[in-house]
């Protein structure tokens, strides 16, 4: 039987954070439930939001729906760098003055309005990595047909952008591929951030690292930011195969996944920050 895909999504605010404050986003393109067999082409993305700049968590909200709604419309997007970031700028950027009017005129109806030792953050824009990918079936035919190729995931192939140090993870067979980062030492070394103002689309396109690959029966695609990649990284060169506890915690739902991001924090296993989390598996039904 060929395979279908199951995606699951996870937030988890850093300690002493609400879930409206935290500024890691999901987009997921079209929306799935975590029961639901997919066998359509999807779109997914992640984002981290750089807490020193203010509005992060409504541009790395924008981010994430914007690129995973390019991927879902544009195919070919995440192969041609040039096409992804003129989409974003086009998107998200232009559009970001807007969001500022409306961020300080609701602040203002609030009756506290936007200060002056705010206005510098503000025209500075705000900041985020990013990770997006399409995700879709290959078309498969019976050799001996001489009829019109058949549709369905046989297998499925995937393309993925990245800017800054918010991870891909495709484990297959035991192994593990990381992108764009392969290490837990490159954590923390000023990652490469998408600001809010920033209109150079060959800059962006500069900064956008690509990688593809093929999901078989039994795989799994993981997204996350930068506090999940260092500990899965961390596992990975201890050769402790980390994604099955963290599939672990996963299976058991949001609620005690957070749960056990919180124990990793409290063990000081991980990092006290924003998590962001799209599981994608690839399994035959009878075999979930």
């Amino acid at each position: 039987m060929a395979p279908v895909v199951f995606v699951n999504r996870f937030l988890v605010p850093k300690e002493g954070s609400s879930e409206s404050e935290c500024e890691d986003a999901i987009g997921i393109r079209p929306d799935a439930s975590s029961d639901e067999a997919v066998a359509y082409p999807l779109s997914a993305a992640v984002s981290d939001g750089a807490s020193e700049s203010l509005l992060a968590t409504r541009w790395s909200r924008l981010l994430v729906e914007h690129a995973a709604e390019v991927g879902a419309l544009h195919p070919e997007v995440f192969d041609d760098p040039g096409t992804l970031s003129a989409e974003l700028v086009r998107r998200a950027v232009e559009p970001w003055d807007d969001q500022i009017r409306e961020y300080c005129s609701r602040r203002q109806t609030e009756g506290r309005p936007v200060q002056w030792y705010e206005q510098p953050g503000l025209e500075k824009g705000a900041f985020a990595t990013l990770v997006a990918l399409r995700l879709y079936p290959l078309p498969f035919a019976d050799p001996d047909d001489g009829g019109p190729k058949l549709y369905g995931p046989a297998e499925w192939e995937f393309h993925a952008v990245a800017l800054g140090d918010s991870c891909l993870f495709h484990v297959s067979c035991g192994e593990v591929r990381a992108f764009p980062i392969a290490s837990s030492a490159e954590f923390g070394l000023n990652p490469l951030l998408l600001g809010s103002r920033n209109h150079d689309v060959d800059l962006i396109a500069s900064r956008l690292a690509h990688t593809c690959g093929h999901l078989r029966d039994g795989d799994e695609l993981l997204l996350t930011t930068d506090a999940l990649a260092a500990w899965f990284l961390r596992g990975c060169e201890e050769q402790s195969h980390p994604w099955h506890e963290l599939g672990d915690a996963a299976d058991k739902g949001q609620e005690e996944f957070g749960s056990w991001v919180r124990e990793q924090r409290a063990a000081r296993l991980m990092r006290n920050d924003d998590v962001a989390l799209v599981r994608i598996l690839a399994r035959t039904e009878r075999n979930r």
